[in-house]
C-alpha cells in the first residue's frame, strides 16, 4: 500500500508503477441518472461513461473515472496552458454538461413536453404557460427571463412574450442525505449526570434509521422522527455513525463525538481551630483540596454571604453552639466535590465592672455601668452601700446597669430619695448565675468622684 502525506513533487518509479504529477489539468465532477444525461455526455465529450466500479474510459482529449453509480470525474488528458488562461475544455464541460444540468427536469410548454433547448416564434404579448417536473436528484431554483418576469416563480407558471426574450429554468443539485454526529462531553465519575450525543439529519425524510458505534462496536439500530436525535449515555468512548437511511434512501455519515469520564477533585480543608470561644471568633480556613481546582465556594454556616476566596478568614458574630461549614470545589473540567466540617463555638461568661465614675453631667463617664456575657439575667441582683453600710442603690434588672448608651446605668443618686450622694468610696455586692448554672457572688469598691 502506498501512503503519501505530502504532495509528490518528482517522479516515483517502482517495478510496475510510475507516479508523477501532471500539472495543471482541468477536472470536473458530473452526476446524473437519466438516459438523456448519458446521451448528451456521449455526444458532447465523444466518450461513454464507465458503468462499473473502479473503471475508467478515455477519449483522445478526456478521461472519465467512475466514482459512484451516478457520479463521475472528468479530466483533460492534456496539460492546460495556464499562462495564457485558455480553458477550452473547461468551457466545453461547463457549458454543455454542468451549466445545462442535463436531465434535471422535464419541461412542458403550453401543455406539450419539449426537449431542450428549444427555439420557437411567438407574437409579442402572447401568454406562455410553462411547467417543470424536477428529477428527484435536483431541486427547482427559479425561472429566468432576460426582459420580463414570470407571474409567480414556481414550478407551474406563465409569462407574457416580449420581443427577443428567452426563458431559462434554473435548477441545482439536491444535497445528498447526510447524518452528522457530534457532542464532545466530559462526565465526572462522582455524579449521575449523563452525556448528550446528538445526531443531525440533513435533506432527509423521516423516519430516520441509523446505527452508531462506540469504540468501533456497533450498537442496536435506532429509528426516530426526532431531528436532531439525542443519545443519552454514561459510557466513555468515541461515538461514530456506521449507517444511515431515511424513508426512501441510504445516506452519508460523518462526524464524531467523544465522551470522557474524569475523576473529580477532592475537597479538603482545615481550620486554625475547631473549638472557638465567644471571646475570640476569628477563624482561618485553609484549603487543602486535591485536583486542578478553578473555584471555591465557602458557606460558613451562620447565614453570612458565601465566599470565593481560597483561604478565607471569617468572624462569627452572635453564634453559639455547633456550626456546620461547607466547602464546594470545582475543577477545570467542571467536576465538583463537597466537604462538611463542624465547629464548636463555646459560650463563656464574663463581666466587667468599672471601679470609678464621675457623675458631673459633662457627658463623660457620668454613669456607672457594666458589660457582661453568659449571665442568666433572671438570677442577677446588685446592691451598693455607703461606708456606713447604708443601702444607696439596688436593682435586680441587669438592663438598668448595662452599658448600652451614654445615659444608662447608676447616676450617683440615692435610689429612694433621689439626692446626690457625696464623693467617696462605696461598696457593691453582686450575685448571678452563669449560663451553665454556676453561682457567682462578689463584692468590691466603687469610687464616686465629683
Amino acid at each position: 500500500m502506498l501512503n503519501y502525506n505530502s504532495p509528490i513533487k518528482e517522479n516515483k518509479n517502482y517495478s510496475d508503477l510510475t507516479i508523477k504529477e501532471i500539472y495543471p489539468v482541468m477536472k470536473l465532477n458530473i452526476r446524473g441518472k437519466k438516459r438523456e444525461f448519458f446521451t448528451n455526455v456521449g455526444k458532447t465529450l465523444n466518450m461513454i461513461l464507465p458503468t462499473e466500479a473502479n473503471t475508467s474510459t478515455t477519449s483522445d482529449k478526456l478521461t472519465s473515472i467512475w466514482l459512484s453509480p451516478d457520479e463521475w470525474m472528468i479530466f483533460t488528458n492534456d496539460i492546460i496552458e495556464k499562462d495564457n488562461n485558455i480553458y477550452e475544455l473547461e468551457n466545453l464541460l461547463f457549458s454543455s454538461i454542468s451549466k445545462n444540468n442535463i436531465g434535471s427536469a422535464i419541461i412542458t410548454i403550453d401543455g406539450q413536453v419539449q426537449a431542450l433547448p428549444i427555439q420557437k416564434e411567438y407574437i409579442s404579448g402572447d401568454m406562455i404557460n410553462i411547467s417543470a417536473q424536477i428529477d428527484p436528484n435536483w431541486l427547482f431554483d427559479y425561472w429566468h427571463l432576460n426582459n420580463n418576469s414570470v407571474s409567480l416563480n414556481i414550478l407551474t407558471t406563465s409569462f407574457i412574450v416580449v420581443s427577443g426574450d428567452s426563458c431559462v429554468l434554473k435548477t441545482k443539485p439536491k444535497p445528498p442525505l447526510t447524518a452528522f454526529i457530534s457532542g464532545d462531553d466530559t462526565l465526572c465519575s462522582n455524579t449521575q449526570r449523563n452525556a448528550e450525543v446528538k445526531v443531525y439529519f440533513s435533506e432527509a425524510i423521516p423516519p430516520y434509521s441509523f446505527i452508531y458505534n462506540l469504540d468501533g462496536i456497533n450498537q442496536s439500530m435506532i429509528t426516530t422522527t426526532d431531528n436532531p436525535y439525542t443519545i443519552i449515555t454514561d459510557q466513555e468512548g468515541l461515538y461514530t455513525l456506521s449507517s444511515f437511511s431515511d424513508a426512501n434512501n441510504s445516506g452519508w455519515c460523518s462526524g464524531t463525538a467523544l465522551v470522557t469520564i474524569q475523576d473529580p477533585p477532592e475537597a479538603i480543608f482545615s481550620t486554625s481551630s475547631d473549638t472557638l470561644s465567644v471571646l475570640y471568633t476569628n477563624v482561618r480556613f485553609i484549603d487543602e483540596s486535591q485536583g486542578d481546582i478553578s473555584s471555591w465556594i465557602w458557606d460558613f454556616g451562620d447565614n453570612s454571604p458565601l465566599s470565593n476566596e481560597i483561604n478565607p478568614i471569617h468572624i462569627y458574630e452572635d453564634s453559639i453552639g455547633i456550626i456546620q461549614v461547607q466547602l464546594i470545589v470545582i475543577d477545570n473540567a467542571g467536576c465538583v466535590d463537597t466537604i462538611y466540617k463542624q465547629l464548636w463555638l463555646e459560650d463563656e461568661f464574663w463581666i466587667y465592672l468599672p471601679n470609678s465614675f464621675t457623675p458631673d453631667n459633662n457627658g463623660i463617664n457620668d454613669y456607672f455601668c457594666l458589660s457582661y456575657n453568659g449571665i442568666l439575667v433572671e438570677t442577677f441582683y446588685f446592691n451598693i452601700f455607703s461606708r456606713n453600710a447604708d443601702l444607696v442603690y439596688s436593682t435586680n434588672n441587669i438592663d438598668d446597669l448595662k452599658c448600652i448608651s451614654n445615659n444608662n446605668g447608676w447616676d450617683g443618686l440615692h435610689y429612694k430619695t433621689g439626692n446626690k450622694l457625696p464623693l467617696g468610696t462605696y461598696i457593691y455586692e453582686i450575685y448571678f448565675q452563669d449560663f451553665e448554672g454556676w453561682k457567682h457572688g462578689q463584692t468590691g469598691k466603687i469610687h464616686l468622684i465629683r
